[in-house]
């Protein structure tokens, strides 16, 4: 997982330039919106040590809470909030891009973050939780350090 450290970071999407945020109005859906600087599309990496090397927590900058799945399954299609049991997560580079990351339920590492219908802004769809595809741009993250 190269140059990736603890800190504050804005997590974009590759695909669809959609910037990873925790929904202002309920604050526990993450969405997909357009880049903003209104703190609710900041995310804090932590490392998981209890989860093993390499294992990250995500926390919402703006809440403190962590990423997780509302229900607790870990399965396709399951949306992502900041709420339920907090998960850990593998973030690792693709392999022919190395600025590129996929994020992974930890253990569950075929299922990745991907924007639903590859579309961000008013109305935006809940991120999910989708089977890991090589060469799909909108399971590709950019975190970068704010």
């Amino acid at each position: 997982m190269a140059d990736l450290t603890e800190g504050v970071y804005r997590i974009v999407n590759v695909g669809t330039g959609c910037v990873l945020a925790l929904d202002s109005a309920d604050q526990v859906r993450v969405v997909g919106e357009p880049g903003v600087e209104n703190g609710w599309q900041h995310w804090l990496l932590s490392t998981a040590p209890e989860f093993g090397e390499g294992i990250w927590f995500i926390a919402s900058g703006r809440t403190g809470s962590r990423l997780g799945l509302g229900d607790g399954l870990v399965t396709e299609g399951a949306h992502v909030e900041c709420s339920g049991t907090p998960l850990g997560w593998q973030i690792a580079t693709d392999e022919a891009h190395t600025d590129r990351y996929r994020i992974a339920v930890w253990a569950a590492g075929g299922l990745v973050l991907d924007v639903p219908g590859h579309v961000c802004g008013v109305g935006a769809e809940q991120i999910e939780l989708t089977r890991y595809a090589p060469g799909s741009d909108t399971q590709e993250w950019h975190f970068q350090h704010t």
